[in-house]
């Protein structure tokens, strides 16, 4: 009679482990292959190393004071790493180039939205982010339903390589300027709370 007991509570237990942990070690899978995919697309150019890692906690403190829920803002952090994977098919030269792209040169980058939703959707695990990964450049003026999600992405993505360009405060500068045009007004306004908090 004991054994019983013993095997049933053992059932229950592993059961409950089983539903109350699954998820986080799904966040925890999502998470290392984001990094595995920002990884890739840091090692394209010195410039980048590192920088999906700051997009990606910015993206989520974002998400938070947005009022985004956990799952939400897991989504958003997850999204932030693999975003730019559609780089892949811009060449090296372009990316590491320090000079103004030529209308060419801007065009073949302005295609790897695209390019990284479209890979993006032939995975299963990571299909679900397409949308987010296709309009996170969307301009705010041009489509102003775009996932909450992209919109947040697309605020702190060019706020971390402006900072890394010209500093924090021509940084925040450069965003406002956008502000209702290119980004979304309310996210602007957290992003600016949030850096001057810091």
């Amino acid at each position: 009679m004991i054994s019983v007991a013993l095997v049933i509570l053992f059932c229950v237990t592993c059961f409950a482990l089983f539903v109350f942990h699954l998820p986080s070690i799904r966040r925890s899978r999502m998470t290392q292959i984001g990094r595995a995919i920002a990884s890739a697309v840091e090692s394209r150019s010195p410039f980048m190393d590192g920088m999906y890692r700051e997009i990606c906690d910015l993206s989520e403190q974002v998400s938070r004071d947005c009022g985004l829920s956990r799952h939400d803002a897991e989504t958003t952090k997850i999204a932030a790493l693999i975003c730019d994977i559609g780089l892949c098919s811009v060449p090296s030269a372009i990316l590491q180039k320090t000079s103004e792209w030529t209308p060419e040169e801007q065009s073949l980058f302005d295609r790897h939205t695209e390019i990284g939703a479209s890979i993006v959707r032939q995975s299963p695990i990571l299909r679900r982010y397409s949308t987010i990964v296709q309009h996170h450049h969307t301009k705010f003026a041009d489509e102003p339903k775009t996932p909450l999600e992209a919109r947040i992405i697309g605020v702190t993505a060019d706020y971390v390589r402006f900072r890394r360009v010209y500093g924090d405060n021509r940084a925040m500068t450069a965003i406002e300027r956008q502000s209702g045009n290119q980004y979304d007004p309310e996210i602007v306004g957290v992003l600016k709370e949030l850096v001057t908090a810091q």
